[in-house]
């Protein structure tokens, strides 16, 4: 959290950018500009510590499989590597359409009025979201090499898998 206060006016800079409403976030309680500074320091030191927390989770799972078992570093890259692309996926993708939808929802006769709180909680909570759904593949290949999924019940299952996630993205 330290670096990323270091660096906190050009964070929020970058953060703010998907955000072309013309007018300034607003503040509405005296100590709510800490606030929204310290959720970016929190939320950019979980990021920055990530692979940290991948090498402790893999040397904790590591006495539950045979000495044979040995994780390189590939899991931990690829895992550093699908939470960037979660992150980048949120901040590049999903937040701008999400604001530009709601943008067109504005009645006439009406202004959007985002608060600082508000706008950096959803920036922050979107990439959080993504970060972790981007990292099934990690878990799935983790828990296949541990024992804990058999991959020929993920083939076998396969189809119902699929079903189930059209129909949940259709929902």
């Amino acid at each position: 959290a330290g670096i990323t206060h270091y660096f906190h006016k050009e964070i929020i800079a970058y953060l703010l950018e998907p955000l072309e409403i013309g007018q300034p976030l607003q503040f509405l309680s005296p100590l709510e500009p800490l606030f929204f500074i310290l959720k970016i320091d929190f939320v950019g030191g979980l990021l920055l510590t990530l692979p940290i927390a991948f090498i402790l989770i893999i040397q904790f799972l590591q006495p539950a499989k045979p000495q044979t078992w040995r994780v390189s570093g590939t899991i931990i890259v690829s895992a550093s590597l699908l939470a960037l692309a979660g992150a980048s996926y949120a901040y590049y993708i999903v937040v701008p359409v999400v604001l530009t939808f709601m943008q067109s929802l504005i009645l006439p006769g009406t202004v959007a009025a985002f608060t600082a709180s508000g706008y950096v909680n959803f920036v922050l909570g979107t990439a959080l979201l993504l970060v972790f759904i981007f990292q099934i593949p990690i878990v799935t290949v983790l828990g296949s090499a541990l024992g804990l999924f058999d991959p020929r019940q993920y083939a076998l299952h396969r189809r119902t898998v699929f079903l189930g996630i059209l129909i949940a993205s259709a929902v």
